[in-house]
């Protein structure tokens, strides 16, 4: 076979075993809407390649693509989001690593719709309380980290004390009111045992 013929069937062969459509995939580059999430979501419903090909895209150095390729996975209905599951300490991973902080909330949510592994991953768990308490990042971060943080402790009775000494740190008259509401939920739900995830 030519050289010539032979590399146009490689690329030919490749575009073929792509779920998502070029034209989408570089729409992720740059500005998308909700009618191009949903036509992903939609391409990828039933396909795990479509799925772990919209999940590689999270590793790119392109930080739009990355912002974007989460976006779309935080659109995944429930039963998607089950394919996401396995990732979990990957995507842990990416959180303690970004300094971007639109990766790092979308990432957070993404992962608080997944059952954490028990026992917790010290650091992240360790991550979770930091934030929780320092408040460096922004309120819906922060939000999530202390979500993230009582679902990890929920279960094991040492943990949720501690847990407990770092939520009455946070003192609530300088909290934004989503932080206040967040902190009010979690006491309530510590007191009954439950747990505020849904997945």
């Amino acid at each position: 076979m030519d050289e010539i013929p032979r590399i146009i069937f490689q690329i030919e062969k490749k575009e073929s075993n792509s779920i998502i459509p070029a034209r989408l995939v570089k729409k992720l580059s740059g500005r998308i809407g909700m009618d191009e999430i949903h036509e992903i979501t939609y391409l990828i419903q039933n396909s795990d390649k479509g799925k772990q090909q919209i999940y590689n895209f999270i590793f790119d150095e392109d930080d739009t693509l990355v912002a974007n390729a989460l976006w779309v996975m935080t659109h995944f209905s429930l039963f998607e989001n089950e394919w996401l599951y396995s990732k979990q300490n990957e995507m842990v991973d990416k959180v303690l690593a970004t300094k971007h902080h639109t990766h790092l909330r979308l990432l957070l949510h993404l992962l608080y719709r997944q059952p954490l592994v028990n026992p917790p991953r010290v650091d992240f768990l360790d991550y979770c309380l930091d934030e929780m308490v320092a408040m460096k990042e922004a309120p819906g971060t922060t939000t999530l980290c202390m979500k993230l943080a009582y679902e990890m402790c929920r279960m094991i009775p040492e943990l949720l004390q501690e847990y407990r000494v770092a939520l009455d740190m946070i003192e609530p008259s300088q909290l934004p009111p989503s932080l206040k509401t967040t902190r009010k939920n979690i006491l309530k739900a510590m007191q009954k045992g439950k747990s505020l995830q849904i997945y």
